[in-house]
């Protein structure tokens, strides 16, 4: 059998963590490869600071994003290592628009399915600022599916 490719979109939410686990309980082929992929968030500089920040300080800021980035890759690790994945990769892209990074990404890597979880954004809340979730949906050439949290 093949090994296919399944893109998981990861942001260590609780809805991207629920997503994850759901994946690997339920869906995931062992012959499959699976990418978590992680649109990465550009760093917080508030813009009143950012002409006055030394570079000392701009060091810190950039080090503690590296570290939150590789705890998150470790998590996401020992996740798919508990559920005996394999063929596992994490990577990490720089933000631009999450969705269109999501279904470049897939479309690259020629993957077979995108896995994501859902913020459960209401419908004019939505509408108006629009999801992640619904742009990969309705852009992404290769099938979505989407992890909605689970009822409390």
């Amino acid at each position: 059998m093949s090994s296919k490719t399944v893109v998981i979109a990861v942001d260590g939410s609780k809805n991207a963590d629920h997503a994850f686990e759901k994946y690997c309980e339920i869906m995931h082929l062992r012959s499959n490869k699976l990418i978590a992929l992680h649109i990465e968030d550009q760093l917080a500089i508030p813009a009143d600071q950012a002409l006055t920040l030394s570079e000392s300080h701009y060091e810190k800021i950039c080090k503690e994003h590296n570290e939150d980035i590789e705890a998150l890759k470790a998590n996401y690790r020992s996740k798919a290592q508990r559920y005996h994945i394999e063929k596992y990769e994490f990577r990490s892209l720089l933000n631009r628009e999450p969705g269109v990074l999501i279904c470049e990404f897939a479309e690259n890597v020629g993957a077979i399915q995108i896995v994501m979880g859902t913020r459960g954004l209401g419908l004019i809340r939505r509408t108006v600022l629009g999801s992640v979730s619904d742009y990969v949906v309705t852009h992404a050439k290769t099938p979505v599916t989407i992890i909605p949290m689970a009822a409390n």
